[in-house]
């Protein structure tokens, strides 16, 4: 507390009044040490809130100074406790729930309510498109005549037509406890408010450290901008600061977290989902070597909608480095061929299967795990040309296992008609098949020990050479590119796969 005074007295000296810097430095220690004080005062559940004002005071000192925007980023953070806003709205949905029952809304509108119960803590579910418009939704409104162009209203035409107005509570303990509910409701809804006021200042100090950094916690700043993006994007106030600040920050830092973006490019909220691909589109269109693996990993995603997503951005990319995209989605898709193959497929999705079925008794889920493993080798029902692309390796898989496999899919057909006592039989009579497949695959995976490309992917073999793309891993901005020349024609298989 000494210290404080001295640093206060100090502020005033004639002699540093023109240095912005150092009285910037006055105000971060003064803040820094008022939260060290809250910290040892096991009493303060939120030792940051009351430091903000040093803070503030920092960063408008000298706002081209990192260290004071970082510093207002996290104290504002560490103040919002965002992990304690989710409990917040579900106290309020619960709140807001019971004043409904106590003034005898119907609950045939819960559902029309809903959105504009998210207005009322500001869109307070991440899940959610963002809302527009809003209205206090412990209100029942009547029907505007006027929306339809009407003269006057219209008389229902049965009393079922009519929305009931909310009704008053029935006793004087009910109006007691809906008064109280409704204080309480307008507490919840100022915290809840207050808490992102408090994330909106962190994600707009975040931008602004972010933006002046030389590399110094840049990669901490980083992730701490998503995970408030990520979590509270769908805020409107949030997502206002996100649309005007993002744009702003450089390409190049991007690139340390492109997982991170690729790993929410299906998010629910459309705002968040589109600044997100708004991003990454402009890495890919700087560093298109950068984004092309990931994105064609990403899109052979079994979820539909993040493979479309990845599929739509590699086809902007397509726009300015078609050559790029098109050996980068061949070499990802033949890698993964001679990594995963079909053998180690059906060993895996036969284990986990099997686990359904004999520890669950759950059927439809092993049918959901086997199915498109028997699409997978029979790729001539959905598209009769395919049979004509398969490897010698796949080949030579149909050849051994296929009639074994078809013979388990029949059986697992039947079962799936059968309504009779016969029906786990079917079940047994299809694991025998299995059985013998596992089996057999399991001593060709152990034996496995190269892979030849002529056998397992010919294309890599005859067309991966000269190419434009990058060797994988090696991209780094501002040094020369390596790019491939051509592929090893065998492959050896790492001893730990094997086992």
């Amino acid at each position: 507390k000494q210290g404080l005074d001295r640093v206060d007295r100090s502020y005033f000296r004639q002699d540093i009044k023109d240095d912005r810097r150092l009285r910037s430095k006055y105000k971060l220690k003064q803040g820094m040490w008022l939260y060290s004080l809250n910290e040892g005062n096991h009493s303060n559940p939120n030792p940051a809130e009351g430091t903000l004002e040093f803070f503030r005071e920092a960063k408008e000192m000298d706002n081209k100074w990192y260290k004071s925007w970082h510093l207002w980023a996290m104290m504002n953070f560490n103040a919002a406790q965002p992990e304690k806003l989710k409990s917040l709205k579900d106290e309020f949905r619960v709140v807001n729930e019971r004043i409904k029952e106590l003034q005898g809304v119907p609950h045939d509108l819960d559902d029309e309510d809903e959105e504009d119960l998210d207005d009322d803590v500001d869109d307070i579910d991440s899940d959610d498109e963002v809302s527009e418009g809003g209205h206090d939704s412990s209100i029942i409104r009547l029907p505007d005549p006027s929306a339809n162009g009407d003269s006057g209203p219209e008389e229902p035409s049965s009393v079922n037509e009519i929305i009931p107005l909310p009704r008053e509570p029935k006793s004087e303990l009910e109006n007691e406890e809906l008064q109280r509910l409704l204080l309480t409701k307008d507490r919840l809804y100022n915290d809840i408010t207050y808490k992102y006021s408090l994330i909106t200042a962190a994600v707009s100090g975040f931008i602004e450290s972010i933006t002046l950094s030389l590399d110094t916690n840049l990669l901490q700043d980083i992730l701490r901008l998503l995970t408030l993006w990520f979590t509270h994007g769908s805020n409107r106030d949030v997502s206002d600061v996100l649309q005007n600040g993002v744009m702003r920050i450089p390409i190049k830092t991007w690139m340390q977290v492109i997982p991170q973006l690729i790993a929410r490019i299906d998010m629910p909220d459309r705002s968040v989902r589109d600044l997100i691909h708004q991003v990454l589109n402009d890495v890919g269109r700087e560093h298109p070597q950068a984004l092309i693996y990931p994105l064609s990993v990403a899109k052979r995603s079994s979820d539909c909608s993040r493979g479309d997503y990845a599929k739509k951005l590699l086809d902007l990319m397509t726009e300015h480095t078609p050559q790029v995209v098109q050996e980068g989605v061949m070499f990802s898709n033949e890698l993964i061929r001679i990594a995963i193959s079909w053998n180690e497929q059906w060993h895996e999705a036969l284990e986990k299967a099997s686990s359904k079925w004999f520890q669950e008794k759950n059927a439809k889920g092993m049918f959901e795990i086997l199915s498109p493993m028997h699409k997978l080798v029979n790729p001539e029902f959905s598209n009769p040309d395919a049979v004509n692309n398969l490897t010698d390796l796949e080949k030579s898989f149909k050849n051994v296992n296929g009639s074994d496999l078809a013979e388990a899919y029949d059986w697992c057909k039947q079962y799936n008609k059968s309504k009779d006592s016969k029906a786990e039989e079917y079940i047994r009579q299809a694991w025998d098949c299995y059985f013998k497949v596992y089996k057999r695959i399991g001593l060709s995976i152990s034996s496995m020990n190269t892979v030849r490309l002529e056998d397992a992917s010919p294309i890599l073999l005859h067309q991966a050479r000269s190419m434009e793309l990058v060797v994988p891993g090696t991209y780094d901005p501002g040094q020369p590119i390596i790019k491939i020349h051509s592929i090893n024609p065998s492959v050896g298989v790492i001893n730990r796969k094997i086992q």
